[in-house]
């Protein structure tokens, strides 16, 4: 998130999420501007059947992203043969990104992740609701450099 986040903020406070299947989702046609799919479409059931689904909620013009669409990388535990809150995770995730840990910001709801992370010397925030994580990565990132190290 950048520093000039005060549209996203706007986008995020906005946000949702919902428990449903991507083959028959809950809402009317044209409700959104944008549909994110957080790395479950290898696990839809009828993958075609999900995507008609997504186009028709978006409203025209919007705007459909696969989760790895909009991050630098996607570290799967079952791959690397670790996970959260094992150090290890942290540090090859920090190795992958190529930064070092003090300049990241972990964004997790599970205490004990988020306290894996700080441990591992990453900036963390435990994520309660959007406005909060929104809250607080803005405060991580207005901090001044000595405290975190450059911002890439």
């Amino acid at each position: 998130m950048s520093r000039r986040s005060a549209s996203a903020r706007k986008a995020m406070t906005r946000a949702g999420a919902a428990g449903c299947t991507a083959e028959r989702l809950p809402w009317p046609a044209a409700t959104f501007d944008l549909v994110v799919s957080t790395t479950s479409f290898d696990h839809w059931a009828d993958q075609r059947a999900g995507l008609a689904e997504c186009a028709r909620v978006l409203a025209p013009g919007g705007c459909l992203y696969g989760f790895e669409d909009l991050v630098d990388e996607i570290i799967y535990s079952h791959e690397c043969g670790t996970s959260k809150p094992d150090p290890g995770i942290y540090a090859l995730t920090c190795e992958r990104l190529r930064v070092e840990p003090a300049q990241m910001v972990f964004l997790d709801d599970s205490g004990p992740c988020v306290e894996g992370a700080r441990q591992a010397g990453i900036h963390a925030v435990l994520y309660q609701d959007n406005s909060q994580a929104v809250s607080d990565i803005e405060d991580l990132l207005a901090a001044p450099a000595a405290v975190h190290g450059p911002w890439y």
